[in-house]
């Protein structure tokens, strides 16, 4: 059975700015797609297939700003803070990127907190599996999310950017 793994991103602390997620969807409209990996703190958990949100977090308009499958096995590489660690990673294809300060309405942490309680949604270690009650919670919300986002093109009467680009979604 697939799992859910959250990936936390702090862009102020992470080795991934939000200059090079801005930059990174400035190449996928133009047809360009990055090769993605993330670390994995429950590595030894995760598989090939099982399903990721990647969680804005720390300062700013923090949520969900990536979707998609993790790809692979689990692979140990150098510490992304340069401090040594033993760390592992997998690689990632993701389906659906929101750029939460270029929105007017997105899954917010605030709303992760109070729908989905139980799971810290600030912070904490990236690559944390998602009790399975939570994952169907969460796969729903989104659903509803990013069809909304899709066929109306708006939220809340605001226009969303939308880009698709052979099954990646942009907004």
């Amino acid at each position: 059975m697939k799992k859910t793994i959250i990936l936390m991103w702090n862009p102020h602390f992470s080795s991934y700015k939000m200059e090079q997620f801005e930059d990174e969807l400035h190449h996928l409209h133009q047809g360009i797609i990055t090769d993605y990996n993330w670390s994995i703190h429950e590595f030894d958990k995760a598989e090939d297939g099982d399903r990721f949100y990647m969680v804005r977090c720390g300062y700013g308009r923090a949520g969900i700003v990536m979707s998609g499958t993790l790809v692979g096995e689990p692979y140990c590489g150098e510490d992304w803070a340069g401090r040594g660690r033993k760390i592992y990673y997998m690689n990632m294809q993701p389906d659906y990127y929101v750029h939460t300060d270029k929105v007017p309405t997105y899954v917010s942490t605030e709303y992760l907190l109070r729908e989905l309680p139980g799971f810290d949604w600030t912070g904490g270690k990236a690559g944390r599996v998602l009790p399975e009650s939570l994952a169907t919670k969460l796969e729903d919300i989104w659903a509803r999310y990013t069809k909304k986002l899709h066929d109306e093109g708006s939220i809340d009467g605001e226009r969303a950017s939308h880009f698709e680009w052979e099954g990646v979604n942009i907004y």
